[in-house]
């Protein structure tokens, strides 16, 4: 099944014999031989990743939302969280 998807998103992102991976997505893609010789892989940086996640902190008894935080929210120590209990 991964290997059928992966065949997908290689057929729709591959631009101009070049397409762009992270390093896993790369790993996998050469191991199972996906791609033609003549492709380029450009290997993206791994901090991109979760460049448009975000998170929303809530009340865990009455579900009310406390914020929403962007991506730069993974970069916090686990002892943030202790400091900003609500």
């Amino acid at each position: 099944m991964l290997k059928k998807q992966m065949e997908s998103y290689i057929s729709k992102s591959v631009i101009e014999n070049k397409i762009e991976l992270f390093k896993e997505e790369k790993d996998y893609v050469e191991k199972h031989k996906l791609l033609a010789e003549d492709i380029i892989i450009v290997e993206k940086e791994n901090a991109s990743r979760f460049t448009d996640a975000y998170m929303e902190r809530s009340n865990k008894e009455s579900e009310e939302l406390i914020s929403e935080e962007n991506s730069a929210f993974l970069s916090q120590p686990i002892e943030y969280l202790k400091k900003k209990q609500r």
